[in-house]
């Protein structure tokens, strides 16, 4: 079974330009260059301009996971499609990392249950984490899955150990040249 991946990042625009996502952009190639059977997973094209919420949710409904990076210019649009997305969706995993993501516990506590649509928190660079996560086939099993937050079916948080940082960007491959 394909497992269908959509990425939202998005940006502002300048003068009628858009930035590319380059983050998830990342997550992508980095997934399809190391995760086991590359050919399991459909990534849809990315959210990464400002667009109405129904019509990103149109684009996004029938994903199995849905990965957001998130920053202080996209946190309440990505948030608000996320809530939308879930209602619709309720088995759509939904995941959220970048640098709007809280750091300290209670932080990431209050956010995970204020925002109970969001599933599992990426804690750094998401690439490790996001194609353990992938792998996991959405299991629901993330105590091994590195560098995560969330909150099990008893509402008790959950970290999981750091992953460790990459040490050599060969190993990310660039998300133009593939």
């Amino acid at each position: 079974m394909i497992m269908r991946v959509g990425l939202v990042q998005i940006n502002s625009s300048f003068s009628g330009q858009c930035y590319l996502p380059y983050s998830v952009g990342i997550l992508q190639s980095y997934v399809l260059s190391h995760v086991r059977g590359p050919e399991q997973f459909e990534f849809l094209l990315p959210i990464y301009k400002r667009v109405l919420i129904q019509e990103a949710v149109a684009q996004l409904k029938g994903a199995d996971v849905i990965a957001f990076s998130c920053y202080v210019w996209n946190e309440q649009l990505s948030l608000a499609i996320a809530k939308t997305l879930k209602e619709i969706c309720p088995k759509t995993l939904i995941v959220f990392g970048g640098p709007q993501i809280p750091h300290r516990t209670s932080e990431i506590e209050a956010f995970l249950r204020v925002h109970r649509f969001v599933d599992l928190v990426v804690h750094q660079a998401g690439e490790i984490a996001f194609t353990a996560i992938l792998e996991h086939n959405c299991s629901e099993s993330w105590d091994t899955v590195p560098s995560l937050s969330f909150l099990d079916e008893n509402e008790t948080l959950h970290h999981t150990a750091k992953a460790l940082a990459l040490k050599d960007l060969d190993d990310v491959p660039s998300p133009y040249l593939t």
